[in-house]
């Protein structure tokens, strides 16, 4: 199931190699203007790479070398000092140049880049001593456990869906792939870090199994604002009390989009001792948005036997 890497690359065709660091430099200083991590690759074999957690973090690779290849899932754009048909010209020598028309290949990045497939993750376990009961095994009106109703959900978005975390599954569902918790992590937290352990190079699809009124609506939207340079997609909505606004936003990682690189995020809320993966949230490659109220329940949970009978 661990995907092969899936990373846009500039490969630069100049025989100087000091005018194609020059520009790689220059390049890779614009784009994290925009947020877009860029690795310089300088060494000679791509195996040597792999090892590398520069290139693991990275959203897309500047390079010299061709020959991309073959179990790399990369998306190729070749710069050039020479014009040749399907590449992008560049005088690789005039870094004034490459500064003024920035925009044309920030533009032709976004375009090219086809976001990694997902894996579908539902998050099961915990005490549920609010509920009484293990909340993914309860049945929706149509004899359906919720956990059987978020797999259906998911799995047209999704190249698999697997199961994080302990408890009993529905015989329906014998099959699906089990991913322990990370030891030691109490909470959500560990359901994701595991799987983020278990296959480092997926992009996932996040949602508790507490959420039973996931939408295709609300998977599509959220699906959509994925791009280059963002990490995570993870919504915002007012946070209610009593049916009142409270006038804040309340993040809402559990019904959210991670790509492979969130696992380093994951990772330092573990070594911070941070476990609320909330706060997943305040990294600046995470990316925010509010959710359209029209999709909101959505993102409804439920705790308790009073929060299932308002559904």
């Amino acid at each position: 199931m661990d995907q092969s890497h899936n990373k846009p690359v500039l490969v630069f065709k100049e025989e100087r190699i000091d005018l194609c660091l020059e520009a790689m430099v220059m390049l890779q200083e614009m784009l994290l203007l925009e947020n877009i991590d860029a690795y310089i690759f300088r060494g000679d074999r791509w195996q040597d790479v792999y090892a590398l957690e520069a290139f693991h973090r990275a959203d897309i690779v500047l390079t010299r070398l061709q020959d991309l290849p073959r179990d790399l899932n990369f998306c190729e754009v070749v710069v050039s000092s020479f014009a040749m048909d399907g590449e992008l010209y560049f005088r690789v020598g005039d870094c004034d140049y490459l500064a003024r028309d920035f925009w044309h290949l920030y533009e032709k990045l976004q375009r090219m880049y086809g976001p990694p497939p997902l894996v579908g993750c539902v998050l099961i376990g915990g005490k549920s001593s609010r509920m009484g009961q293990a909340k993914h095994l309860l049945q929706s009106r149509d004899g359906q456990t919720w956990l059987e109703k978020t797999v259906a959900r998911l799995k047209p978005y999704v190249t698999e869906v697997v199961v994080a975390g302990a408890g009993d599954l529905p015989q329906s569902l014998m099959g699906l792939r089990r991913i322990a918790d990370a030891g030691g992590i109490a909470g959500p937290l560990g359901g994701i870090v595991g799987a983020c352990r278990a296959f480092p190079r997926n992009s996932w699809l996040l949602v508790a199994c507490d959420m039973p009124l996931v939408s295709d609506m609300a998977i599509e939207w959220l699906l959509t604002h994925r791009a280059l340079g963002r990490w995570a997609v993870v919504p915002m909505r007012e946070s209610l009390a009593a049916g009142k606004t409270l006038g804040f936003k309340r993040v809402e990682p559990l019904f959210a989009c991670y790509e492979s690189q969130s696992g380093f995020l994951f990772e330092r809320l573990v070594e911070e001792k941070t476990l609320q993966i909330s706060a997943v949230a305040e990294d600046e490659k995470v990316h925010l948005l509010s959710i359209p109220p029209e999709l909101e329940l959505a993102w409804t949970n439920a705790n308790t036997p009073e929060d299932v009978s308002s559904l």
